[in-house]
C-alpha cells in the first residue's frame, strides 16, 4: 500500500508496514569487522526483518520530493498519524501510539554493546529506545535495559543517536535474546506535525564510540577559541560560550524571549550571531495582544555577551479581528 504524506514544506512518499518500528554532522567512524547484529538495518529491503504498528512506514527517496532520506532509498518515517493501530496493549494497560522493532540476539561473551541509528525530527513527542524483553513488554526491570529518551524537538538535520552499553547495563543483555524497539508510549502526545525519520540501524557488539583523536591547535581548549552553546534549562534556551575541551562554560546571553538557536561565529572570532525568537510588532509591542505575532530576530552580540543588537527582524503578517457586525446576541467586537 502506497499513501502520500505531506509535512511542512515537502513531500516524502510512503509504503505501509508489512507485518503484524544531537547537532548535524556528517557520518562518524563505525567498525568495519563488526557485524550488525540487526537485519536490514539501512530498510534497503524495505521492512524484511522488521514489525511494527501504530502506522509505521517507510519513505521512498525515489518518489519526487522525498528528500528525506539518510542513505540509500529507504528511511523509516514516525509520528505521522501514529494512532496505536494494531499495537499490543501493555500490562500497564496503556498502548504504544507507534512501535518499530526488530528481534535481535546479543553474544554470550559480547565485551560491549553498541546501539546507534541516524534520525531526524521535527515537532513536540517523545521517543524511547529499548533492548525489551519482547515486542509485547518494555519494562527493563523484567529483562533488558532502556536505552534512553529523546524529544524530536531537534535542530534541522540528521542527528546521531549512540549509546555504548558495558558493566551492569552489558550484563543485563549479554547472551540475550532481545526486541531492539523504537516507541513512542501510548501516554505520549504526538503533535499534528511530528515527523521522525530513522535510517541506518546498528547493534553491534563491540564499543563503537568514534576514537578520540588530538584537536588542532586552532580549536585547543584555551579560551581564545571558545565554542557557542545552546543550553536548555526548562523552558529557556540560552547562549553559553565554553572552551573547546567542554570547561569554564558562562551564560553570556538569554535572548528577547529565553528562546535562542542556531549560534555561528563571525570570521574573525569576535562577534556571534544567533536567531533570537521574538514577537513582531518589534521593539514595541502593540498594545493589543492579537496583533502581535511569532516572529525571529537576527541577533550580533560580542563574543563576551556584551552589545547585543538586531541586525533584522522578520514582520510576518500583522493580526487582525473579524469584521464587526452588530447583530442579536452579538453587541460587542469578538476577536477571531
Amino acid at each position: 500500500m502506497v499513501r502520500i504524506i505531506r509535512w511542512i514544506m515537502f513531500f516524502v512518499c510512503v509504503c505501509g508496514f508489512a507485518g503484524g518500528v544531537v547537532s548535524a554532522s556528517p557520518s562518524t567512524q563505525s567498525p568495519t569487522s563488526t557485524a550488525n547484529l540487526i537485519q536490514n538495518g539501512s530498510f534497503e529491503q524495505q521492512f524484511e526483518g522488521w514489525e511494527g504498528c501504530g502506522n509505521v512506514a517507510l519513505v521512498d527517496a525515489q518518489e519526487a520530493g522525498a528528500e528525506f532520506v539518510y542513505s540509500g532509498r529507504y528511511a523509516v518515517i514516525m509520528g505521522v498519524n501514529a494512532n496505536g493501530s494494531g499495537c499490543p496493549q501493555l500490562p500497564d494497560f496503556t498502548t504504544p501510539k507507534q512501535i518499530v522493532s526488530q528481534q535481535v540476539s546479543i553474544p554470550g561473551n559480547a565485551a560491549a554493546v553498541t546501539v546507534s541509528f541516524w534520525f531526524r525530527a521535527a515537532a513536540g513527542t517523545t521517543v524511547d529506545v529499548f533492548l525489551a524483553n519482547n515486542f509485547y513488554q518494555f519494562d527493563p526491570n523484567l529483562i533488558g535495559v532502556k536505552l534512553g529518551t529523546f524529544p524530536t524537538d531537534q535542530p534541522p538535520g540528521w542527528q546521531l543517536y549512540r549509546t555504548v552499553l558495558q558493566g551492569e547495563r552489558l550484563e543485563r543483555v549479554r547472551g540475550q535474546t532481545l526486541q531492539f524497539a523504537i516507541v513512542i508510549q501510548g501516554g505520549t502526545s504526538v503533535g499534528p506535525n511530528t515527523v521522525l525519520l530513522i535510517d541506518d540501524v546498528q547493534v553491534i557488539a563491540a564499543d563503537g564510540r568514534t576514537a578520540a583523536s588530538p584537536l588542532p591547535p586552532a580549536l585547543r581548549g584555551d579560551g581564545s577559541r571558545p565554542l557557542a552553546v545552546i543550553r536548555v534549562e526548562g523552558q529557556n534556551r540560552w547562549l553559553y560560550r565554553m572552551d573547546t575541551d567542554g570547561a569554564n562554560a558562562q551564560l553570556i546571553y538569554r535572548g528577547l524571549l529565553s528562546n535562542v538557536r542556531y549560534p555561528a561565529w563571525s570570521p574573525d572570532g569576535r562577534r556571534i550571531a544567533v536567531v533570537d525568537n521574538n514577537t513582531w510588532p518589534w521593539p514595541t509591542p502593540d498594545p493589543d495582544p492579537q496583533n502581535n505575532v511569532s516572529a525571529s530576530a537576527i541577533t550580533v552580540i560580542n563574543a563576551d555577551g556584551s552589545g547585543a543588537r538586531q541586525v533584522y527582524q522578520t514582520q510576518s503578517r500583522k493580526g487582525s479581528r473579524c469584521p464587526f457586525i452588530p447583530g442579536p446576541g452579538n453587541p460587542t467586537e469578538t476577536p477571531c
